[in-house]
């Protein structure tokens, strides 16, 4: 091999065919006068011995030969050395349970499979997408409740309250002015008055899902002992 550029002059090449190391092998259709041949191979080399799928499994899978089911002989000289079964009839779902089919589109059309990966991202997008909204709703109901909690809240919900009852409280003060005996009312009649009007007045109080759902707000004022 002197001569080649990038070869060590003193390098040698041997060759040796591969007929002088593994025998010939025939590939063919597989006869039911293999059955003995297979039967000896099987039970020295494989766990599906005869024992305990039968006798005759080899001799009924090499009958059950149809168009869509072949069973292949491996032959060396006149003597069956190993069998192989072929089926047009695959059971995907337990192919993909076995081994990871992934990186040849799951034994599917490719075609079809690009549809289902392009399904199982807008499937993952949604998902998100409900995600962010679910977060964003919790966080809305979060604030809703912070701001039962914060004592400015309360003063303008009370400022509200009476804002709505504006024409109710002048009536009533009138009414008390011109039944007193003087120009001034008491203090007692005031409170009264107050006490009526103010009587369908409630403090608003955090629901049980503020409770469940804690806040790390730091906006928040709470005061369990509003007014």
């Amino acid at each position: 091999m002197s001569g080649i550029r990038g070869v060590h002059i003193e390098s040698r090449l041997y060759f040796s065919p591969r007929t002088n190391v593994l025998p010939y092998v025939e590939i063919r259709i597989a006869k039911q006068e293999d059955h003995d041949d297979l039967a000896e191979v099987f039970n020295r080399q494989s766990e599906m011995h005869t024992d305990v799928h039968g006798e005759f499994f080899i001799a009924e899978m090499i009958a059950g030969q149809s168009d869509s089911k072949k069973a292949l002989v491996a032959q060396v000289k006149d003597k069956a050395v190993g069998l192989m079964e072929v089926t047009k009839d695959l059971d995907i779902h337990m192919l993909h349970q076995c081994f990871k089919l992934e990186s040849y589109d799951n034994l599917l059309k490719s075609d079809f499979m690009d549809a289902i990966r392009k399904r199982r991202e807008a499937l993952r997008l949604e998902k998100l997408k409900t995600q962010e909204e679910s977060r964003k709703e919790q966080l809305r109901k979060l604030k809703e409740e912070t701001i039962k909690c914060n004592i400015i809240s309360q003063r303008v919900g009370l400022q509200e309250f009476c804002k709505a009852k504006e024409a109710v409280i002048l009536k009533q003060i009138d009414d008390a002015m011109g039944a007193a005996e003087s120009s001034k009312l008491s203090r007692e009649k005031v409170e009264q008055i107050l006490d009526d009007i103010l009587s369908g007045f409630a403090l608003c109080q955090p629901s049980n899902y503020f409770l469940e759902n804690p806040t790390d707000d730091t906006e928040r004022i709470l005061n369990s002992t509003l007014l």
